[in-house]
């Protein structure tokens, strides 16, 4: 158990979940602790301060161009064993990071924070969200692609890339800065929670299904199949499946992870039952959810609780 309340074992299990909150807690605990705000995870600390001061720079920013500049030289001048550089053609930009050595980075972790909080920030400024139309990354695909989707908004990736990149439009690129040093104070009194949630604009059609499913979950205890969901969003099955396909998933695996995050999320904080939550999520029967859930966690759905429990 860690000092955040997170058990130990929960953070050891690659398919265990925790909230954007448990997870801001817990970034905060090891960057106060380590007087570091990469948590170790760089060949030099981000010494407590650094991205506080760099959002002091980035407010005077003129465009959102602009601001990927002063983001870009700033982290350079930090020399942590990266470098980033944007690189500009006549339709799109590409903010560029490279690994100085091998030995460089502790964790490929480390590359996705870094990646995620700088596009939050650039989003933050415009005051809207900047689609993200192509990502690099230059390590091999861990084999959790749905989460990656999550992370860069739907943007399709690429593993195994001699560097880790961004594309953005051009039109995106030239957007105004919209903040001030106000509503930066405001921002920064509940960093890094107020980063990791903002959430993407439901313009990818696997956003606008994962949150139906939500709602017919948590509203009528129903798990819609693909039929419904055609009806409901006014669509043939093949396009339906033609255009979840193009953006990297499929309806049943949206299905499947809005099910198993819901799961997660009651085992974890509410008293229910295993059969009640396996009704609750559409399942015919306790044994196919206890099946289900052990495929996605490694555990029971009892065994999984007792965890937050020690």
């Amino acid at each position: 158990m860690t000092d955040n309340q997170i058990p130990s074992d929960i953070l050891r299990n690659s398919k265990s979940r925790i909230s954007v909150l448990e997870l801001s807690r817990l970034s905060t605990y090891l960057m106060e602790l380590m007087n570091d705000e990469c948590c170790g995870l760089l060949e030099r600390p981000f010494q407590k301060n650094s991205f506080r001061l760099l959002l002091y720079a980035v407010i005077h920013a003129e465009s959102i161009d602009q601001a990927m500049t002063i983001m870009s030289d700033f982290f350079n001048i930090l020399n942590c064993g990266l470098h980033s550089h944007i690189q500009r053609g006549e339709t799109q930009s590409t903010y560029v990071i490279t690994r100085l050595s091998s030995g460089a980075i502790k964790s490929n972790y480390a590359l996705e924070y870094f990646m995620l909080v700088a596009h939050r920030t650039l989003c933050w400024l415009a005051g809207t969200q900047i689609p993200i139309l192509h990502v690099e990354l230059d390590y091999p695909n861990p084999g959790c692609s749905g989460e990656y989707r999550q992370l860069f908004h739907g943007a399709p990736i690429e593993f195994g890339q001699t560097h880790c990149a961004m594309t953005f439009s051009e039109s995106s690129v030239r957007l105004e800065s919209l903040r001030d040093t106000k509503q930066l104070k405001d921002l920064l009194r509940f960093l890094p929670f107020t980063l990791l949630t903002q959430t993407a604009e439901q313009s990818h059609l696997s956003a606008q299904i994962r949150g139906w499913l939500e709602r017919q979950l948590i509203k009528h205890q129903c798990a819609p199949d693909i039929d419904v969901a055609t009806e409901r969003f006014d669509m043939h099955p093949q396009a339906m499946r033609r255009l979840l396909k193009k953006e990297g998933t499929s309806y049943k695996k949206i299905k499947m992870e809005t099910r198993r995050d819901l799961a997660i999320n009651r085992i974890q904080k509410s008293e229910l039952s295993v059969e009640d939550i396996s009704y609750s999520l559409d399942f015919s029967e306790p044994s196919a959810f206890i099946r289900a859930f052990k495929s996605w966690t490694g555990k029971t759905p009892l065994a999984y609780r007792k965890l937050g429990q020690v």
